[in-house]
This record gives structure tokens, C-alpha cells and sequence, in this order.
């Protein structure tokens, strides 16, 4: 289990075509920046005894990406390192959004079925997958205007619906590939539920006013990893020859 799950995100973003990544950390997670950094010591290390093939594919992957790393500032909340990153980003490109707790994998790549979606079709557009009526509670859940193929147009996300009152089965997770017009949106946006600046109500908002899509993503397997167990199941499975 010597891959973290960012690693792999990385490489799914290179999958899309995404070059130039911003990973957004807090005070602490300095690993993570020594992680995605040259080590000599190491490297002379595993040179002396024969294992340097084990750095050559993150090594291969830090050559053909732009690694910048930003500390996140202000509020609480999942909108809060977005916000972080602002200053890093082109005011007139569109901006991917990645959890580094969430992974979905699928053929063709997730990712890069998202940048596929918002080519053809030109606007906000959000990664969905359907998960069992169990699950729902605990996730964001899109209410939708309607459906052209596995393409929704979003009236709202419904966070953590009570069981019951769900919108749909459609789960918003994993990735947000938004438009520059959304920054507005985003800076204007108030503290919310427990007091936290939430991502949702941004989108919520812009969706008001502008169009957002959901893409559900094909042949797709979520997986939360945001606990060792769920770690190691995700691990196992994407381990060739059947996963990445």
C-alpha cells in the first residue's frame, strides 16, 4: 500500500489532458509537498541497492505535470481552498475542482469523461454516479430539470437528504469542472450550515441563474477513502491488472 490515493488522482487528471494542478493543503501536510518533491538521499539510497525502479513511475508522473502547492487561508469549509487557489488561476479559464478523499474509477477515465462532457456541451458540469438508496443520506444528491442521454441539467444539490425526501438517485461526487463565471458566485458566498463556507451553496446559486450539468459517469465504482478499510479496498482493486 505504498500509493496514495492523490497519486492516482494525478494521474487521472494527466488521463483528461490536465497539466497544471494546484493541490491545496493546510498547515502540517508538508508531506505532502516532500512527497512530490525530488529526494536525493533516497534516491542514492535505493541506487546502492538495485531499487530505483520504484521511484520511476512518480518520477515519470512529476516530469509531465506542473505541481503548485498553496496553503489554504480564511474561513472553514469545502469552498475555502478553492478560494485559496484563486489568485493561482486564469480569471477567464474554467477550474477543476478534486476531493482528495474521494475516488471514482471507470472506463473510459473519470476524469477525463468530464472534460469530454463540458467540451461538447460548454458549461458547468458536475461528475454523478447512482449509489444505492442506503447511501443517499450521507451524500449530495441532485434535484434535475431533465435528461438528454447520461447528461442532467441540475436545479439543485441537496445535501444529506433525510430518508425519504431524496430528489433522485443521482449522487454529485468526486469532481466539479466549472466555468470562470462561477468566481463571483464563490466570493460571495456566507457561511452556512454549522457555520462552514460549503461549495454546494455557490453552486447552488449559480444554478439559479446558469446552467449546470451533471454528467453520470460510466462503468464507474466510487470509492470513499477516507478510512483505512475503505483504503485498502480501493487499493486492492486498483492494483493491474484489473485497476489503473
Amino acid at each position: 500500500m505504498d500509493k496514495p490515493v492523490i497519486q492516482w488522482t494525478i494521474e487521472e487528471l494527466l488521463k483528461a489532458q490536465v497539466r497544471d494542478i494546484i493541490i491545496v493543503i493546510s498547515e502540517g501536510k508538508e508531506a505532502i509537498v516532500k512527497y512530490f518533491s525530488p529526494d536525493k538521499v533516497l534516491e542514492s539510497c535505493l541506487q546502492k541497492q538495485g531499487k530505483i525502479d520504484r521511484l520511476r513511475p512518480l518520477n515519470e508522473l512529476i516530469e509531465k505535470v506542473n505541481l503548485n502547492f498553496v496553503y489554504q487561508k480564511g474561513p472553514y469549509g469545502n469552498a475555502a481552498p478553492i478560494l485559496s487557489a484563486k489568485n493561482y488561476i486564469g480569471k477567464s479559464e474554467p477550474f477543476l475542482v478534486v476531493w482528495g478523499d474521494e475516488f471514482i474509477f471507470s472506463r473510459p477515465p473519470w476524469l477525463k469523461q468530464l472534460t469530454d462532457c463540458f467540451e461538447k456541451q460548454g458549461e458547468s458540469v458536475l461528475s454523478a454516479i447512482k449509489v444505492e438508496k442506503e447511501l443517499l443520506a450521507s451524500k449530495g444528491v441532485a434535484k434535475v430539470f431533465s435528461k438528454i442521454g447520461d447528461t442532467y441539467k441540475i436545479e439543485k444539490i441537496v445535501e444529506k437528504p433525510a430518508p425519504g425526501t431524496e430528489p433522485s438517485d443521482i449522487c454529485i461526487s468526486g469532481a466539479y469542472l466549472l466555468k470562470a463565471d462561477f468566481w463571483p458566485y464563490l466570493t460571495a458566498l456566507k457561511a452556512g450550515k454549522d457555520g462552514e463556507y460549503w461549495l454546494v451553496d455557490a453552486i447552488n446559486s449559480y444554478a439559479r441563474e446558469k446552467p449546470v450539468l451533471a454528467k453520470l459517469i460510466k462503468n464507474a465504482k466510487f470509492y470513499d477513502v477516507g478510512s483505512k478499510n475503505k483504503y485498502y479496498q480501493a487499493w486492492r482493486d486498483l492494483l493491474p491488472p484489473h485497476g489503473l
